[in-house]
């Protein structure tokens, strides 16, 4: 990995007496998510539904020992 856009390198103690040199991600700025609430709600919503049936009906299955 280059140093640059993406990550800056720092170094790190390694034991005693050794260091390395790491690559560390550098910190998303802050802003509004790409995506508005409004574009996943629904499909949210549903899949909470559907684990929510899923999880009853688990409830009904016996096991078998």
């Amino acid at each position: 990995m280059k140093e640059g856009l993406n990550a800056a390198f720092v170094t790190v103690k390694v034991g005693k007496a050794d260091s390395r040199r790491s690559p560390r991600p550098l910190p998303l700025p802050p802003g509004e998510p790409t995506l508005a609430p409004v574009c996943y709600e629904a499909g949210n919503r549903a899949a909470e539904l559907a684990l929510a049936r899923l999880s009853g009906v688990s409830g009904l299955v016996t096991t078998r020992s």
